[in-house]
């Protein structure tokens, strides 16, 4: 299973790998053009970072409600 770090990294990855195709002089200029064309709204690394943190707290949201649940069940609480 991927978790949100994971995707963070590949994310980042890929946008270096588009970056790269828009800037080098041997991607043919159709390519270099579709690159900058999908950077435009491709998200920065800050905007990775965010949707990182709060993909990361909403994976962790349903376990926290499953353990409060339980301990509710059995009087705990």
């Amino acid at each position: 299973m991927t978790v949100p770090h994971e995707r963070s990294l590949a994310m980042k990855s890929a946008g270096d790998f588009i970056r790269k195709m828009r800037n080098s002089a041997e991607v043919p200029a159709e390519l270099r053009d579709e690159a900058a064309a999908i950077l435009r709204h491709y998200p920065n690394s800050h905007q990775i970072d965010l949707l990182t943190a709060f993909a990361e707290q909403a994976t962790a949201m349903p376990h926290q409600a499953v353990a409060n649940d339980e301990a509710t069940v059995k009087g705990v609480n």
